[in-house]
């Protein structure tokens, strides 16, 4: 899919000028021959430059100059000389780099010799280990052999648990598993871990692996930086995110641009313009002594700290992050920087290559499905016909125009060039040598310069066209996939599009002297990025990047075609003619990452059925996996029970069955509003309520608000609770410290003749906030305030009224990582069980995936038990906002007959509630309910 995230495809390599390096428009050379030589030349260049790599190691074991609780800035004289030589030469080196590279130099330079955080191999940092704040030290304990200091004055069981893992995972190069249910304190646990283990390690050998810590979105981001804030290490960090997450300080840019997608063309445009002084800034020679200042001051620096800066520092907070990122010892950033190959390439210069690196993904119930997703591409007719358009304007092959590239200006030579041009993971160098004798000199160099690229760029407008030439000619839906015959799977359809041996769909491998762009993504896309990175903007951009993404999918299709369903449809019904590539297993991306890194650690409360999430993840991951781990919950049975809701009335047949048919009957939206009226009578302060999307969100909406006088439908029955509780119907935490042990027996009464559902829920809990639907074409910055302030509005009314309720769904912004403390969710309903759509094309291929590597032996997970996995993971999520902390308590409610019928919410005991064994999960009727 077209990643949402390439911010940093203008920082490809510069093309570096060659006299006779490219081909004359006289010259007539046979592709295929032009495709060898680079081939040959690619190696040959490899092989060289690994052995000069082999012959002259990087580094030695260096130290920092001191360890405690907070860096000094560095001194004027222990800067090399290099640094001043830099400055000297600062005019010159402009016009063959860009301001990133310069400072990303000059970062390196000040990192030799501050002997901190030095680049001495890939994902390799040496130094000092990083210094601890003693005042934050309330234990100190070794495992393994690792001191792990931790902030508080005992750690609980369950990170007991997971600091164990981690360290044998770190140690042994494995991978690890780790649920542990929310207020746990896993986030704490896991980072010691890490950083106790890189401390070590750093201590003993002078180097130590970066570590990199992802999660699902930039709000996550923020709450695990506070986290390490209240621990001991204070590492070098780096934050990476988009411009809109604030590391874009340019009003101009942010003012003329809407979505992210606006704002990356808007700064690219300003960079080529050298219109943002910001931009312009990053090639201060005092910068990078600023920045490393501030980076070894006590406090953790976020990505509001990073704005803060390149105000003071005219500077630009996106692009020094990067730089910085490379020599931090501890990077958060968001999951597309790690899990999407596409992203990844695009910022280049920090998480291209991620070799050798811990990673840490919190969150983890969502990697299987974001790995999918980020290996899989759907495109219509007319943008693949857009891509193609925009391909013969660079080749001026489109209504006449004169070819873009003949525009491009090349870049002065530095006297370091190689003799070697670098294009998209190509070298054509002696490709003009071996495949062609011409004459060299000056005089060629404009013209040879544009050819050269030209013959670069053809094949791509010829794979173009044989796709949407294909895609034209579809008449009927056809299916590609691994379960169906074989002239019906995808090896077949890339024999048809003659993509199958393709040379521009080859793969670079990383390697050693691999230039930081020839990453692992097929050749075209890399050629396609570095002509973004060259100057062609707007529109014209946009279609390249769509270009180079469905290459990179492509191209992943080609290397494992057994992992692919595609799908060409023809269109019709107000719908586009496309073609889709869709990633069936998150083997197809994640087990290339898995094979880079150092070690790989999973976190989340909620990745049980842990067999079903491990298996999914596919075989690279398993077979070098720890054995997983699950810990208890921290609170007992008195703080946190779970109940099911299987009926209306004892006295009714009817049951609560949230299946696809009833929820289009208006009677039972009404009985599921009159039964959610009397649970949130029966639960104290703040209650979350889940449903399983937007659609029946506000489908319920419309029933709850028609009265009994609008339609004399039936109004609910009576609802009787046995059992009194202790405390009284108002009071704070201390007085009721059950969440519904407080309510007392309810009268039977019924809902007053001309009140609607939502006058009898506003009479309950006062304040009722609804969570905003999904903004399609409204920048992430947009989204995330109008979320919040949802969610502030909802919490200010707890606490003036001592109770509200917020509506909200599965698997949204409300739904994951985010914190309801306390009085905030005394009580979390869910009503209904969030199934994913069965009519949806793709989930019913991916059902079919299954079942089918089941029976061949290929895979362990049936089509439906994945499907019922998906629906566990996002009702776990829903329950996870009410414990918060060992101290929290709070009801949790299950909303529908299936829940007891399928013997499924046995699997919540250990994901919400205490995993001891021999607890049962009460099953209630609105009018018959336990307290708990």
């Amino acid at each position: 899919m077209l990643s949402e995230a390439m911010d940093d495809v203008d920082r490809a390599l510069e093309f570096e000028e060659m006299a006779g390096g490219f081909f004359s428009p006289e010259d007539d050379v046979d592709e295929g021959l032009l495709l060898e030589a680079a081939l040959r030349a690619e190696q040959e260049q490899s092989q060289s430059r690994a052995a000069a790599a082999k012959e002259d190691p990087v580094g030695t074991k260096r130290s920092r100059p001191s360890v405690s609780s907070s860096h000094e800035g560095p001194t004027e004289g222990s800067l090399p000389s290099q640094i001043d030589r830099m400055h000297q030469t600062q005019t010159q080196q402009a016009h063959s780099q860009t301001p990133v590279d310069i400072l990303a130099e000059r970062i390196q330079a000040l990192s030799l010799a501050e002997s901190s955080g030095c680049i001495r191999g890939p994902g390799l940092i040496s130094g000092h280990p990083c210094p601890i704040m003693p005042d934050h030290v309330r234990c100190r304990f070794e495992v393994g052999g690792v001191e792990v200091l931790f902030p508080f004055a005992q750690p609980l069981d369950p990170q007991k648990a997971v600091i164990k893992s981690v360290l044998e995972a770190l140690s042994l190069n494995k991978h690890a598993v780790l649920e542990s249910p929310t207020g746990t304190g896993k986030t704490a646990a896991v980072l010691c871990a890490a950083l106790a283990w890189q401390r070590h390690r750093m201590s003993k050998s002078g180097t130590a692996p970066q570590i990199m810590y992802a999660t699902r979105t930039h709000a996550q981001v923020r709450q695990a930086m506070k986290e390490l804030e209240r621990t001991p290490y204070r590492p070098v960090v780096a934050a990476l995110g988009s411009r809109e997450a604030g590391l874009c300080v340019n009003s101009q840019v942010l003012e003329s641009a809407d979505n992210e997608g606006q704002i990356r063309q808007a700064c690219r445009q300003a960079r080529q313009q050298k219109s943002c002084q910001f931009h312009s800034g990053l090639l201060s020679s005092e910068l990078p002594r600023l920045a490393f200042s501030k980076l070894r001051g006590n406090e953790i620096w976020d990505i509001e700290d990073a704005a803060e800066f390149s105000l003071a520092t005219n500077s630009c907070p996106y692009y020094l992050a990067h730089s910085l990122a490379k020599h931090a010892e501890l990077v958060f950033c968001p999951y597309s920087y790690i899990l999407d190959p596409s992203v990844r390439q695009a910022a280049g210069l920090s998480c291209a290559d991620l070799t050798s690196r811990v990673v840490i993904l919190d969150e983890a119930h969502n990697v299987e499905s974001v790995c999918r997703d980020a290996g899989s591409a759907e495109l219509n007719l007319d943008q693949l016909k857009a891509a193609l358009s925009a391909v013969k304007r660079v080749l001026g092959e489109d209504s006449g125009q004169v070819s873009r590239v003949a525009s491009i200006p090349a870049p002065v030579t530095s006297q370091k060039s190689t003799p070697v041009e670098e294009l998209g993971g190509f070298f054509l160098p002696a490709t003009v040598t071996e495949a062609s004798e011409k004459p060299k000199g000056p005089k060629l160099v404009p013209k040879t310069r544009s050819q050269g690229l030209l013959n670069a760029v053809r094949p791509l407008a010829g794979l173009l066209q044989r796709v949407c030439n294909f895609i034209s000619d579809v008449r009927e839906p056809i299916t590609y996939a691994p379960h169906l015959p074989d002239h019906q799977r995808v090896p077949a359809l890339l024999r048809i599009l003659k993509l199958d041996s393709e040379p521009l769909l080859r793969f670079n491998q990383p390697g050693a002297g691999r230039s930081r762009n020839e990453g692992n993504m097929p050749r075209a896309e890399a050629l396609l990025r570095e002509l973004v990175g060259r100057g062609l903007s707007g529109s014209f951009s946009a279609q390249l990047e769509l270009a180079a993404s469905l290459f990179g999918q492509l191209g992943a299709a080609v290397r494992r075609p057994d992992l692919y369903v595609a799908r060409a449809h023809p269109g019709g019904q107000g719908q586009q003619a496309h073609l889709h590539l869709w990633l069936m297993s998150a083997e197809g991306t994640l087990g290339t990452l898995c094979m880079e890194l150092h070690a790989l650690v999973l976190m989340s409360g909620t990745l049980s059925p842990l067999p079903t999430t491990i298996a999914e993840l596919g075989p690279t991951f398993h077979s070098n996996a720890l054995l997983p781990v699950a810990a208890n919950h921290v609170v007992g049975p008195e703080a946190l029970r779970v109940v099911t809701v299987a009926q209306q009335a004892a006295s009714t047949s009817s049951k609560l069955e949230c299946t696809f048919h009833a929820w289009k009957r208006l009677p039972f939206l009404l009985s599921i509003g009159h039964a959610l009226v009397k649970i949130v009578k029966a639960i104290p302060a703040g209650v979350l309520v889940f449903l399983p999307s937007y659609d029946l969100l506000e489908r319920c909406l419309e029933a709850w608000q028609k009265t009994d006088n609008d339609d004399k439908l039936l109004s609910c029955e009576t609802v009787r609770r046995k059992g009194r509780g202790k405390g009284g119907r108002q009071g704070t935490k201390r007085r009721y410290r059950g969440a519904v042990e407080r309510v007392e027996e309810l009268p039977e009464t019924t809902v007053e003749s001309g009140r609607s559902i939502m006058d009898e829920l506003r009479a309950a809990k006062g304040t009722i906030v609804l969570e905003p639907p999904p903004m399609c074409q409204t920048s992430t910055a947009t989204v995330a305030r109008v979320y919040q302030a949802a969610k502030d509005r909802y919490e200010k009314a707890v606490m003036q009224s001592g109770q509200a309720a917020l509506l909200a769904v599965y698997r949204g912004r409300m739904s994951e990582g985010v914190s309801f403390d306390d009085d905030f969710a005394r009580g979390v309903i869910c009503i209904g069980i969030p199934f994913p759509n069965l009519t949806e094309e793709r989930l019913a291929q991916k059902r079919a995936c299954n079942d089918f590597w089941l029976a061949q032996r290929l895979g362990v997970v049936s089509g439906d038990a994945w499907y019922e996995s998906k629906a566990l993971h996002a009702v776990a999520q829903a329950l996870g906002r009410c414990i918060r902390h060992p101290h929290d308590f709070g009801a949790l409610v299950l909303l529908d007959s299936r829940w007891s019928e399928l013997g499924t919410e046995a699997q919540f005991r250990g994901t919400m509630a205490s995993k001891e064994r021999d607890r049962d999960i009460a099953h209630m009727q609105t009018n018959d309910a336990d307290s708990a």
